[in-house]
């Protein structure tokens, strides 16, 4: 039957697959589990289901857009992560799972931390809010603030925060970089995955990206480390001594922006960690006791 979920995936994944897109097949299934409303187990035990004329109309809309490199995640309209769902839009980027390995170390920090108060972390350019939201499900006495420029990317991080139940230990702010934070307002924890890609180097990225994907989220300036900089800068201010700085960074610029923090004599204990690729992802910089 040509109208059936078997014959519709398959001709899904090869107008995808014809048009170069290696994810074809997963992104064809997604896409039609969507138009369905099924999972991919009704796919696999009954495969000859019919869909309806609306059905079939809703996959090839979702196809034609795919078709066009618009990303599965903004057609969709959510991404997991952290074994969690957000809400995406192109007013955020597309959540990594490289992020996930960023989680991992702002865990193991917290881990450190004595028992016996609450935890504040700070969240700079939170964009869907997948850092602070996926810390405070695993840290119940997790109080985050997470900031942004981006007003739109704020309104899509509430609505996450609040379908995944911690939007009481969340608070919100318009803010670039921490130019709108109290002066005496400090943080055990401060994370961020910035804006780290060199501006000539944005037109080379998959069309996905640089077509769809907001483009103050992904241009780090003139060598990419522009956001990093201004960072650097700005943390000693708002980082408890003895607090910690992660920073996730790209493929490349780990001795680049172990120089810029070496510069600092506020920062101590630099080190970069690496992901599950083997390559240099996450800068730590603890801030001295003696502030």
């Amino acid at each position: 039957m040509k109208d059936s979920l078997h014959a519709v995936l398959q001709s899904s994944a090869r107008r995808l697959r014809s048009a170069g897109l290696e994810s074809a097949h997963l992104d064809a299934e997604l896409l039609l589990r969507k138009s369905v409303a099924c999972s991919s187990k009704e796919i696999l035990l009954n495969p000859e289901r019919t869909l309806t004329l609306q059905q079939i109309a809703q996959n090839e809309g979702f196809l034609r857009r795919r078709l066009q490199r618009e990303p599965v995640a903004y057609i969709l309209g959510t991404r997991e992560f952290w074994s969690l769902e957000f809400k995406v839009t192109p007013d955020v980027l597309i959540p990594r799972p490289e992020t996930e390995h960023l989680i991992e170390q702002v865990l193991q920090v917290v881990e450190g931390l004595p028992e016996n108060r609450p935890i504040h972390l700070l969240d700079v350019g939170t964009g869907s809010g997948i850092i602070a939201i996926s810390a405070a499900k695993e840290i119940a006495r997790l109080k985050a603030t997470a900031v942004d420029v981006s007003g739109e990317a704020l309104q899509i991080a509430k609505e996450n925060a609040r379908s995944n139940g911690v939007e009481d230990r969340i608070e919100f702010r318009k803010s670039d970089l921490f130019r709108d934070l109290s002066p005496n307002e400090t943080f055990d924890v401060i994370a961020s995955n910035p804006p780290y890609i060199a501006r000539s180097d944005i037109r080379n990225l998959m069309p996905d990206v640089k077509d769809f994907e907001p483009l103050q989220a992904l241009d780090g300036g003139e060598d990419g480390l522009e956001i990093i900089r201004a960072m650097s800068r700005q943390v000693p201010k708002h980082l408890r001594p003895g607090g910690t700085l992660l920073i996730e960074f790209g493929e490349g610029q780990g001795p680049d922006i172990m120089k810029v923090f070496q510069e600092h004599i506020a920062f101590d204990g630099l080190r970069l960690l690496k992901d599950y690729s083997d390559k240099d992802r996450i800068l730590i910089a603890e801030r001295r006791d003696r502030g």
